[in-house]
């Protein structure tokens, strides 16, 4: 839980130090529609991560862990929570970048 929930908090905050750096280093001019193309690229991908945490969690509910008695599906359940998150963020992200507030750096931390 905390793995999957630390990197939808890292990518709220624009914390992904490789593509900050990759921007503000060669691609300055172009950061917002990079920025755009970016969240677009981890707005299918955590469609992905939803879907497929909810089907194998979904699939492993059926079986119990031995000493629990919990369902192993459980497990299974933070891929789809952190998709969620990633993509409710990317839609925040893309929606400020194509309509910043006055004075407001659409992408800012």
């Amino acid at each position: 839980w905390m793995g999957c929930l630390g990197a939808a908090v890292l990518h709220r905050e624009r914390g992904h130090i490789t593509v900050e750096f990759l921007v503000d280093r060669y691609l300055a001019r172009l950061r917002p529609a990079v920025m755009i193309g970016v969240d677009l690229l981890i707005l299918a991908f955590s469609s992905f991560i939803i879907y497929g945490g909810l089907v194998v969690s979904r699939e492993l509910m059926g079986q119990a862990r031995p000493g629990t008695n919990l369902p192993v599906g459980l497990s299974y359940l933070p891929l789809a929570v952190t998709g969620g998150l990633l993509f409710l963020t990317s839609l925040e992200h893309i929606i400020r970048g194509l309509r910043p507030g006055p004075g407001e750096d659409p992408h800012a931390a």
